[in-house]
């Protein structure tokens, strides 16, 4: 049985020649009356369905820039869906039903779209096309557009004298369309002549607004604001890391500013790889990038502060194609937006250079005078706040420089709730940083702001115990200088601990201050002898149980608890520290005091990992 056999089947009406003149009569008469191309193609796409007695058509016009011909009006029945029709494009390799219109240059019926395989079949399941018929629109031998017929959910028989009158038709209504659409560019081109010169007018007006404008404290969002009402296109400044600073969107609504830098946009390869590429001081012009979902060019204007790329301002080409005057009057705004970023610069870095001497007065002094302590909480530093003093610098020799603002902004975004810096001094960066509780774990706390930092700068951190008055703040800052003292002495390995806090260190921070590194390793071969070899599996559980026991308050019970094994295995590893070196840390003080000492060495030289490390 055919799979026509049984269908919805109806003698279609056989149009005469007159119907087609009477048919361009009409269309000659729109283009007469200066119709608007897009009203033109309904008129011709609804005229051809009535000469070959259908109920649904689509048009598409060659674009020159794709080589494919796309989507402009359909019609099904008595509605428009041109919304739909313009998201297709026909002439793609797999589209073997076009390929065949334009070789043939001729029309071409698939009486059966649901299995023939020239079409594309997604596209006939989707419309429920049952019958279709192509029709080329050929002007000058160049086929420069395409009609595609059907009758919906049914079939329809095209007879040969159909398809003649529609292939007429098409060919005349192709003449008008090509007219219509010279006309619509000079139309446009006499339109952008009228817009440059308007646009010209206005970037002098610009001059004097936004010298006005920055007199009267005009922001970044003013400016960009102002960019798009004299572009009449949405735009947007972002800053160097590609952060939104700033949109400015023309009147009228649903305009959205430029998402060529959003965060999920910009993770595309091919945006990626373009935003690489971006010159240092000129404008360019970039996209579109279809895969990204970015349709539409973007003009990007750097934006150069103190001979640094600030930022970037964006220009969306979503109204009318970008031209040499958009990108000059973005680059004035570029201009303006640098000079008004300079001046919040210097002002900014004005106030951070007499904070920053404020708060080293502060630390270096050993008791504060009045005046400093009101300056300061003037600042935010105010007693009965917890507050720790840190010092932070590189790791080893030749270490980078140290950026407090980095430093500063990884504290912040990981939820401490102010730092005060003091600037770098010796190659190391004094802040006072307040907390939330006193009872904060330090370690974990900067052990997370230094891993929001870049991985590739290796750094070591010395914090202070906590004080909650602004005249403590001198002895803690002394407190972690001694600390960053002895990670630089002793933490130079790989395994090496990069935070060290004072509360860590207790009464030892006293002795390892002041010593060398070849006399520390000496007093720890004394007090350990044997055990001193942390490359032994069976000295290392030796130490590690010591370590374990120390760090539970010298508690059997919480060691075994927490290495998992029996109180009396915790007596017998500690016998064999008494049997090796004669120091029994269970009965003698001082023997405990010394392996205290002895661990914290082999912890700071990354030759022990803490108990609380694993």
């Amino acid at each position: 049985m055919s799979v026509l056999e049984g269908a919805d089947t109806r003698t279609p009406r056989q149009p005469a020649y007159g119907d087609v003149v009477r048919a361009f009569q009409e269309v000659g008469e729109a283009i007469v009356g200066d119709v608007e191309l897009g009203r033109l193609l309904h008129l011709v796409l609804r005229k051809v369905c009535d000469l070959v007695d259908v109920r649904r058509g689509s048009l598409y016009l060659f674009d020159e820039g794709t080589g494919l011909f796309h989507g402009q009006v359909g019609v099904e029945a008595d509605r428009s869906v041109d919304d739909q029709v313009k998201h297709y494009r026909c002439g793609v390799p797999a589209d073997r039903f076009t390929q065949e219109i334009l070789e043939t240059r001729a029309p071409v019926l698939v009486a059966d779209a649901q299995h023939d395989s020239r079409p594309v079949r997604s596209t006939m399941r989707a419309w429920e096309v049952r019958s279709i018929l192509g029709v080329p629109m050929i002007v000058g031998g160049d086929v420069r557009g395409l009609l595609f017929l059907d009758d919906i959910e049914r079939p329809h028989d095209f007879s040969e004298a159909q398809q003649l009158l529609a292939s007429a038709f098409a060919d005349m209504a192709a003449v008008a369309i090509t007219t219509a659409q010279r006309a619509e560019a000079l139309s446009q081109s006499m339109r952008t002549i009228a817009r440059q010169n308007n646009l010209l007018r206005k970037a002098v007006a610009m001059e004097e607004r936004l010298t006005t404008l920055a007199l009267r404290g005009g922001t970044v969002p003013d400016i960009a604001a102002m960019l798009a009402e004299l572009v009449d296109e949405p735009c947007a400044v972002h800053d160097a890391r590609f952060r939104r600073i700033a949109v400015g969107v023309p009147p009228g609504p649903g305009w959205a500013p430029p998402a060529l830098m959003d965060d999920d946009v910009r993770q595309a390869p091919e945006i990626r790889m373009a935003l690489a590429g971006l010159p240092a001081r000129e404008p360019t012009i970039l996209g579109p990038f279809p895969r990204a979902g970015v349709h539409r060019r973007c003009l990007v204007v750097p934006i150069v502060a103190r001979e640094d790329t600030w930022g970037y301002l964006l220009v969306a080409e979503a109204k009318s194609p970008l031209r040499t005057i958009e990108t000059l009057v973005a680059g004035r705004a570029a201009a303006i937006i640098a000079l008004n970023v300079t001046f919040q610069r210097s002002d900014a870095e004005m106030e951070m250079y007499a904070r920053e001497a404020l708060v080293r007065r502060l630390l270096d002094g050993d008791e504060p005078a009045a005046s400093t302590v009101a300056r300061a909480e003037f600042h935010g530093l105010r007693s009965n706040r917890p507050y720790v003093a840190a010092v932070v610098a590189g790791r080893g020799r030749g270490a980078q420089a140290i950026d407090g603002a980095a430093v500063e902004e990884a504290a912040l975004r990981e939820g401490l709730p102010a730092v005060w810096l003091a600037g770098v001094e010796g190659g190391a960066l004094s802040m006072i940083v307040q907390l939330d509780d006193a009872s904060d774990d330090l370690g974990r706390r900067f052990g997370a702001v230094v891993a929001r930092i870049d991985g590739e700068v290796a750094l070591q951190v010395a914090v202070s115990e906590v004080c909650d008055a602004v005249e403590r703040l001198p002895a803690a800052h002394r407190e972690a200088t001694q600390a960053m003292r002895i990670l630089r002495t002793f933490a130079t390995a790989a395994g090496s601990p990069a935070i060290l806090t004072a509360g860590e260190l207790g009464p030892a921070a006293l002795l390892l201050a002041a010593t060398e590194r070849a006399d520390a390793d000496r007093l720890v071969e004394k007090t350990l002898g044997p055990l001193a070899d942390a490359d032994n599996p069976k000295t290392l559980e030796v130490l590690q149980t010591l370590q374990v026991f120390l760090e539970s308050s010298r508690g059997i019970r919480r060691a075994a608890a927490r290495l998992h094994v029996h109180e009396n295995t915790i007596r017998y590893r500690l016998g064999r520290l008494a049997e090796a070196t004669g120091r029994d840390v269970l009965t003698d003080p001082r023997a405990l005091l010394d392996v205290q000492v002895a661990l914290l060495i082999l912890r700071l030289e990354g030759r022990l990992e803490s108990g609380t490390s694993r």
